[in-house]
């Protein structure tokens, strides 16, 4: 049903350009794009799920405020995005999930996010969500501000952030390992 499924076979920065019309769409998927911004996303008050791919453009994510029934957000390499300001409204992000081997998603029982490939510098900007797990891998991290809004966070993987010098926010979560 191309009402619940939108996948623009372009890489063209305006890849979502006019998406708002499409007032029933629940699920939006894009490989590929050129997208550097996510402000088109405004009208899509049904959309629950978006999976953007590779982005390899992508500068902010702001504009995901727009969207308030977004329930899972997947990005893939955003070397560009540097920062996660504008994710401080999804409140309501679901990220117990993950893929089984058919590569639909299910429920883990964690609370996991996992942060790879972007050009993030901090942790700033994330919303307060009660994560169990937070990964991040092959970012431009050069400090862990931000970790404090997310107090139920038990496990925390920083790995490949090259640049990270900064680790003084670990010492206000006591409960990490």
């Amino acid at each position: 049903d191309t009402r619940d499924v939108f996948r623009p076979g372009f890489a063209s920065k305006d890849a979502l350009k006019g998406i708002g019309t499409l007032i029933n769409l629940r699920r939006l998927i894009i490989d590929g794009s050129g997208v550097v911004d996510l402000d088109d996303l405004e009208g899509l008050d049904k959309l629950q799920h978006l999976d953007l791919g590779v982005a390899p453009h992508l500068r902010c994510v702001a504009g995901l405020a727009h969207v308030p029934q977004l329930e899972r957000f997947r990005i893939g390499a955003a070397p560009k995005l540097a920062t996660l300001q504008g994710m401080e409204s999804l409140t309501a992000l679901q990220i117990d999930h993950g893929r089984d081997s058919r590569g639909q998603w299910v429920p883990t029982g964690r609370r996991r996010l996992e942060l790879q490939k972007l050009g993030i510098t901090d942790l700033k900007g994330l919303p307060p969500l009660a994560l169990d797990e937070l990964s991040v891998a092959r970012c431009e991290l050069r400090t862990l501000d931000g970790l404090e809004d997310l107090p139920s966070l038990r496990a925390l993987r920083v790995t490949d952030c090259k640049k990270l010098g900064d680790v003084s926010a670990v010492s206000a979560q006591p409960e990490l390992v």
